[in-house]
């Protein structure tokens, strides 16, 4: 009999984000090593992005206002935000960015109908939105012999996002309740990156075996092209949002990038990084372009056309592997990265697969490593399978009864 597993996350693919891709891969990764995975989630057309016939696939309604999905602009459209922004808190008890907290009634018993039905003996539950991870927990006092395993995508209490920092002391206080007995009941603790793993152990330090890191993976071609770029200038490559906070670390490097006009290009591609454009468009910074986001295949060309790749990791964050990390090291592009040290500091200078800068000395350090490498070759024994959907899936798989 195979295994079989329920998971439980409010979106996957075609929506956009991290967390949305994240177990998209993993539950067709599963299903190709012979689990059964039944997918709960909000009413997406998922169909044609999980299409395997060990895949199921069962949806519930969000209750949670579409008028909240997006920033208003116009004076009416404000007002009808800020009406159901109120009737928001007055409807939830935590957290009123939370998209799945009106939707407890219809998503556990969905759960229970669906491991009733299929004497499922394992359930995944994906937060963010962390009402998800609470309702795991009220469907394990309904079975005690569920394996219960809740994955955290992102900070909880903790964090800055979903509003959490905005709530009053009661609302603040029901988040830290469903945090604290997630942790406690749950069989098995995930988190995306050591970083989220040390707050966990800290704050939960008798359940620290519980703790586990499954880090966002990435499947990997065979056949990655080594090209020189054919261009006069040393070509560095961005992908992605640039993350708010590392501001100490970009606004020196565009200053010294922009004195080399004849030498150097920067390119960004993909992202909104709105702050990024706004200061070079003010400061009249030259030799730096912002590419829109580009499919798979123009991708691969932008990436065979450059000598380094970058990336610049917020304080407090240098243990988490960033997504563009896996998609560097999928194309074997040497990254220039500026962060603390941390585990990813390690992981590229430890293998020669990148280089580590600070904010201070770019004219002295970076700018003339760049010149001098030029041609940098990443280290193509590193063992970038380590990080691949298929090795994650089998440490899932594990995990399973």
């Amino acid at each position: 009999m195979n295994k079989a597993v329920i998971l439980l996350v409010y979106s996957l693919a075609p929506k956009k984000g991290v967390g949305a891709r994240r177990w998209q891969k993993y539950a067709m990764a599963l299903a190709n090593k012979n689990v059964d995975v039944f997918i709960i989630g909000s009413q997406d057309p998922l169909n044609e992005y999980l299409n395997h016939p060990q895949i199921k696939y069962l949806t519930f309604k969000s209750g949670y206002p579409i008028v909240l999905d997006k920033t208003p602009t116009t004076f009416f459209s404000k007002i009808k935000y800020r009406l159901k922004l109120v009737q928001q808190k007055y409807r939830t008890k935590g957290a009123i960015y939370d998209r799945a907290a009106l939707d407890e009634k219809q998503v556990v018993n969905l759960v229970i109908n669906t491991i009733s039905q299929y004497k499922i003996k394992n359930i995944i539950v994906s937060g963010a939105p962390f009402s998800l991870l609470y309702f795991g927990v009220v469907i394990k006092k309904k079975f005690k012999n569920l394996n219960l395993i809740a994955d955290f995508r992102d900070a909880w209490t903790w964090g800055e996002g979903y509003g959490i920092h905005l709530l009053n002391n009661d609302k603040k206080k029901f988040e830290e309740f469903q945090e604290k007995e997630v942790v406690k009941t749950s069989d098995v603790v995930l988190v995306a990156s050591e970083d989220l793993k040390k707050v966990l152990e800290k704050k939960y330090s008798s359940l620290i075996k519980k703790i586990k890191v499954l880090l966002n993976a990435i499947e990997f071609d065979n056949d990655v092209k080594h090209l020189i770029p054919n261009s006069p200038k040393i070509i560095i490559t961005h992908i992605g949002s640039v993350n708010q906070g590392t501001e100490k670390y970009w606004v020196p490097l565009l200053n010294a990038i922009s004195k080399f006009e004849d030498n150097i290009e920067l390119r960004f591609i993909g992202g909104k990084n709105i702050p990024v454009k706004e200061y070079v468009l003010k400061n009249n910074l030259v030799n730096i372009k912002f590419i829109a986001r580009v499919n798979e295949s123009k991708l691969e060309y932008y990436f065979q056309n450059t000598n380094f790749v970058l990336m610049f990791k917020k304080d407090g964050f240098e243990n988490t592997f960033p997504t563009k990390f896996f998609d560097y090291i999928k194309y074997e592009k040497f990254i220039l990265a500026f962060t603390k040290s941390g585990a990813v500091a390690r992981e590229l200078e430890d293998n020669k697969i990148g280089k580590v800068f600070n904010e201070s000395l770019i004219d002295q350090d970076f700018i003339p490593f760049i010149k001098v490498n030029t041609n940098q070759n990443f280290n193509r024994k590193y063992n970038k399978l380590k990080f691949s959907v298929s090795n994650s899936a089998d440490f899932i798989n594990s995990l399973l009864k």
